[in-house]
């Protein structure tokens, strides 16, 4: 349903919350392999779907500085995985930003 009943208001738009995220890949047998993550059945947003480690950016990132991203992608890999990158190890495939509705 692509409209409200009448008399009910929108919700309002939730604060855009800065985020980063990794796309981790490496050469397979048979072409390359993609990470991905199975989100738990108890997770409040989309669970037990297949999603891309990452995650919002913390204070420890550093938020005020322009490596934040990166390091927030290391960290949210590390803890999501085990798998440790080094910040300077990605490569940036630029600024998304998800349409509010």
């Amino acid at each position: 349903m692509s409209e409200l009943p009448h008399g009910m208001e929108p919700a309002a738009l939730p604060e855009p919350r800065e985020s980063a995220l990794g796309v981790v890949v490496r050469p397979g047998p048979e072409g390359i392999e993609v990470l991905l993550g199975l989100r738990s059945r108890r997770a409040r947003f989309l669970p037990g779907n297949l999603a891309f480690p990452g995650g919002g950016v913390e204070p420890e990132d550093g938020p005020e500085d322009a490596e934040a991203h990166r390091r927030c992608a290391s960290r949210e890999l590390r803890e999501e995985t085990g798998i440790d990158v080094a910040p300077e190890g990605w490569l940036s495939a630029g600024l998304r930003i998800t349409p509010a509705r």
